[in-house]
This record gives structure tokens, C-alpha cells and sequence, in this order.
């Protein structure tokens, strides 16, 4: 069939080139001659023609070449991995940036099954979503490991996509996928490193006795450590009250009563720190409880940070600083009333030892003048008037060593209750109208060895005491004897200050009076010789008093307060 053809094509070659040579051997007429010019004109046009599209095509497929050279390049080098998928899910292509992902050659992992590349644990993840990205893959992300020859497994973003063919005019197919895939070990390691850091603040903090919260610009708390809730929970607080998401400002604005001013200010000086006025804030209040008093110092300070303006409060208890601090001063007040007693009972001492000796001798002188005068009845009044008042001042004298002890009187068992009983009638007697006396007495004992006499002074200078602090009012004075512990004897105001129980039990006689009260500053003086803050007072009752406890290894404690 083909000897054929090729016969007839040279048949009609020879028929063409025959006619061509007898038309020439004839001649051509000009009209043919000139359309055959034209006609061979075109043809030399129309070669150059394709000579220089023959150029451009060249020009062209030359540049074609680079940008596919280029593209090549960037596909096989981009900064993420592309991977073509089946819906087997095999890889039919990838590039060179996902091979070394995956530490692998690209030939070792076409053909592949792309689960294989995935960490064994992340891999029901992948399956499971994968009819997802096939069905509808657009907006469709998942974050996995992959295997590494390193060993190490490496963290990918996966991105899904239709898979486009460049070049051909062909729709995106649906059974192929394209997968972008990023890694994201770096950003991984970054969180986990925050995360890391953060629970570290996280457990620092919570580990601070102190109550911290933080505070955004309007004063709402956005955190707060365990402490801060512990003391929440404590006192009874609600936790969408005081926690995060309240309003502290709010908060501290709402607190009424005695503590309502110091919250106000703390609320101030938080205002101040957001506003920039100030770095730090400091404030020291009370909180007290039903069951215990509680001081704390209140911290505002300021995030040092370019963005929104945050602050840390925090609030530490100070308790038992002030209790310590409180501890001190009592202490520092005991010793300092101890060195002024002992001033106190040198002073007494040497005055009574030295007024006693020229007492003795201004006596002796008088009585001797007395001998000598005895007709001149004048001289003699006015002898016997010196004489008065020189026993009067040995009388102050007297006192002055009973304050401190001194005067050792004889002592003997007694009922401490029976001796009260029988003094009752002689302070019946002396009391003014205005002054009632009530007795709580035990039928027998305790048993004191005591001086009577010294008993029956003290129980007089207390009562004495009693109805002249009711300043001619009415005054109801109570006398109680009982038997008190050794710890249930009170350490504060207790005279005198170096005194300590040395025994498991004491007879108490307590004495009370509805009468004016004394003053917090004056409890620490009230012992001392001629302090007296009453108009014609002397000021030797209550030391007197505590010269007899302290004769008898005794002690006295008060408990007053104005009216």
C-alpha cells in the first residue's frame, strides 16, 4: 500500500515539472510572470517570518527553561515541605525540603505510604483525619511529629490543598492532595519553654506566703496565686467576689466599718501606680477577725512593660512582726520599770535610812526641851506641836520601808476570808454614804501565812481607793477571795515586774469599783511613792500595798480603763 502511494506522488511529480518546462519553452504571458514575483515574494516574506517566530519560540523556551530551572529550585528549597498524596494516602511528589525534614533521600520516599513518616503516636491522629483533608481540605490544619533518622522527632504544621496541575489546563483533582508541611520545632520548643517558665513563675509564686493578685488598668484581677485564695476561702469570701474577674478598686470602695478608710486609701495608692505617679506603694493596716487580731502591709508596684498598664499587689501578713514588735516594747516598758524600781527602792531606802537617823535626833531634842520647859505652858505647845508632826514624818518614813518590804512584822497561818469577814464592820464604818460594799467570801480559807495586821491595812487602802475614785457618786465596791492558778495570773500590769510564780496556786483577793477608771498611761505609775493624780491625794496607798505583796513573795496586777 505504501509502494503505491509513493509511485503515484512521483507520477504526479513528473506531470507537474513537464507542463512547468513546455509553459517556459511556450512563454509565460506578463500576468503570470508578475503574480508568480508576487507569489515568490510572499514566500521569501512569510520564511523570514518563520525564521524569526522560529527566534522567539527559541528566545522563549530558553526563558521557559530558566523559570522552571528557578522554580524547580524554590519548589525543591522552600522553607516548607510539599508533599503530594493519593487517597491511599502514597506519595506521589515532594520536594527536596520535606526529604530533609525527614532526613531521607526524595527516591527513598516516593512510593511511600506518608504515615510512615509520622511518630507511631501521632499517627491515629493523622488517620483519622485524613478522609477530612480529602473530602474538604481547605482551611484544614494539623499538627503532628514526624520521624527523624536523628532520631529526634520533629513537630510539623500540615496544611491541606487541592492538588493544581501547572501547566495543563486541568481541574484541581480530587484524588490528590497536596500537603504543606512546616516545621514547627522551633515555635514548639518556644511554647513549652514558655509554658515551662510559666508554671515555674506560676509555682514560685504560689509557693510566696504573701496574697498576690494582678490588676489590669481598671483595677480587674486577671491572676492571683494559692495564697491569695486560701485567704479568700478563709475569711468566708465569695470567689467571683475577690478573685479573678472582680474589680479590686470596686472592692475596696464597698468595705465599710472601722477599716473602711484604710481600704479607700490602699484603693488610692493603687490609682497611683497605674497612673504612673508612683513605681511602688506601700500601706500598713489592720484586718482583724472574729478570733484574732491582723495586721498586714499592703505592695502595689507596677509592671515595667511597653503595653497596657498592670500592677502587682500583694499583701503579706504582718502579725506576728507586730506581736514581736508589741513583745519588745512591753519588755523594753517591764525593764525599764524594773531599773525604776530599783531607783525607786534605793532612793526610798536611803531617804528612810537617813530621814530616820535626824528624825531620831530632832525627837530626842524635843523630848529633852519638854523636860526643861515644863512651866512655861507656850514653849510646851509648841515643843508638843514639833513632836506631832516629827512622829508624822516618821510615820512617811515608816511607809517609805514598808514600800519596800522592809518592815518585817510577824507572820502566822490564817483564813484569808475569815480576817476579811471581820474587817467588814470598821470598813462599813469608814465608808462614805454614797459607797456600798459587797463581799464574796468563801466559808473557810484559803490559808495564808500573812501579818493580820498588814492584811487588814491592804484590804483598807483598797477600799479607801474604791469610794474615793467615785468622786462622791454612787460606787458599788466588790471584794472577792478565791484561789487562782499560777497561769491564770495575768502578766501585764502586774507589780512587782521582777516578780514570777513560784508556786501551783495563790489566795486572790480581787477588788472592783464602778468608779472613774484610770488612765492607760497612769497604770504604770500608780505604784509609785506620792504619785497621785487625786486632788488632796499623798500618793503612798498603792505602794504601800505593793510593799506589803512584796513583804508576803505577793503580787498585784490591774485592769482599768477610763470611766
Amino acid at each position: 500500500m505504501s509502494d503505491q502511494k509513493n509511485h503515484h506522488l512521483q507520477a504526479l511529480r513528473q506531470r507537474a515539472e513537464s507542463i512547468l518546462a513546455s509553459n517556459q519553452d511556450a512563454g509565460v504571458n506578463e500576468q503570470w510572470r508578475d503574480e508568480f514575483k508576487h507569489i515568490l515574494h510572499e514566500l521569501h516574506v512569510h520564511q523570514i517570518e518563520l525564521e524569526l517566530q522560529n527566534e522567539e519560540l527559541r528566545t522563549t523556551q530558553i526563558a521557559l527553561e530558566e523559570s522552571r530551572g528557578r522554580f524547580v529550585q524554590l519548589y525543591d528549597n522552600a522553607p516548607v515541605g510539599y508533599v503530594v498524596l493519593d487517597k491511599g494516602g502514597v506519595i506521589h511528589q515532594t520536594n527536596i525540603a520535606f526529604a530533609n525534614m525527614v532526613h531521607r533521600e526524595r527516591s527513598h520516599i516516593l512510593g511511600r505510604a506518608f504515615g510512615d513518616f509520622i511518630h507511631a503516636d501521632d499517627r491515629p491522629i493523622f488517620f483519622a483525619r485524613s478522609r477530612a483533608f480529602f473530602k474538604n481540605p481547605a482551611d484544614k490544619t494539623l499538627e503532628l511529629r514526624l520521624n527523624s533518622r536523628h532520631g529526634t522527632p520533629l513537630y510539623a504544621s500540615l496544611r491541606a490543598s487541592r492538588h493544581l496541575h501547572l501547566g495543563r489546563d486541568i481541574p484541581p483533582s480530587e484524588n490528590e492532595l497536596l500537603l504543606t508541611v512546616t516545621n514547627i520545632t522551633d515555635r514548639v520548643a518556644a511554647e513549652h519553654a514558655l509554658i515551662a517558665s510559666e508554671q515555674f513563675a506560676r509555682s514560685t509564686v504560689d509557693a510566696l506566703s504573701a496574697n498576690i493578685a494582678i490588676l489590669d488598668e481598671t483595677g480587674r484581677i486577671i491572676a492571683v496565686n494559692r495564697a491569695w485564695k486560701e485567704f479568700a476561702r478563709g475569711n468566708s469570701a465569695q470567689p467571683d467576689s475577690i478573685g479573678e474577674g472582680a474589680n479590686y478598686l470596686t472592692l475596696c470602695q464597698s468595705v465599710q466599718g472601722c477599716e473602711a478608710e484604710a481600704a479607700r486609701q490602699f484603693a488610692a495608692g493603687i490609682l497611683k501606680v497605674l497612673h504612673g505617679e508612683t513605681e511602688i506603694y506601700t500601706q500598713e493596716y489592720t484586718c482583724h477577725s472574729p478570733s484574732e487580731q491582723r495586721w498586714f502591709v499592703g505592695r502595689v508596684t507596677r509592671f515595667p512593660e511597653q503595653g497596657g498598664r498592670r500592677v502587682v499587689v500583694a499583701h503579706e501578713n504582718i502579725t506576728e512582726r507586730k506581736q514581736l514588735e508589741a513583745d519588745n516594747l512591753r519588755l523594753l516598758r517591764q525593764l525599764n520599770r524594773r531599773e525604776k524600781e530599783e531607783s525607786l527602792g534605793r532612793m526610798a531606802g536611803a531617804i528612810a535610812h537617813h530621814f530616820n537617823n535626824l528624825l531620831f535626833v530632832v525627837l530626842g531634842s524635843i523630848e529633852l526641851a519638854l523636860e526643861k520647859v515644863s512651866d512655861d505652858p507656850l514653849v510646851r505647845q509648841y515643843l508638843t506641836f514639833a513632836q506631832d508632826g516629827t512622829n508624822r514624818a516618821a510615820e512617811i518614813s515608816g511607809k517609805m520601808l514598808t514600800y519596800l518590804g522592809l518592815t518585817m512584822k510577824d507572820k502566822s497561818p490564817m483564813d484569808l476570808g475569815k480576817v476579811v469577814r471581820q474587817h467588814l464592820p470598821l470598813l462599813e464604818a469608814m465608808k462614805p454614804e454614797t459607797a456600798t460594799i459587797h463581799a464574796v467570801l468563801p466559808a473557810n480559807g484559803p490559808r495564808i501565812v500573812a501579818n493580820v495586821h498588814q492584811v487588814e491595812e491592804l484590804v483598807t487602802i483598797l477600799a479607801e481607793n474604791g469610794w474615793e475614785a467615785g468622786h462622791g457618786r454612787l460606787c458599788d465596791i466588790r471584794l472577792t477571795i478565791s484561789t487562782a492558778g499560777a497561769a491564770d495570773l495575768a502578766d501585764t500590769h502586774r507589780f512587782p515586774q521582777a516578780w514570777q510564780p513560784q508556786h501551783q496556786s495563790y489566795a486572790c483577793l480581787e477588788v472592783t469599783d464602778n468608779g472613774t477608771g484610770i488612765a492607760p498611761e497612769h497604770l504604770e505609775q500608780i505604784f509609785d511613792p506620792f504619785f497621785s493624780n487625786k486632788f488632796m491625794g499623798r500618793g503612798m496607798g498603792l505602794p504601800l500595798v505593793l510593799g506589803i505583796l512584796r513583804a508576803h513573795k505577793g503580787c498585784v496586777t490591774v485592769s482599768s480603763e477610763p470611766d
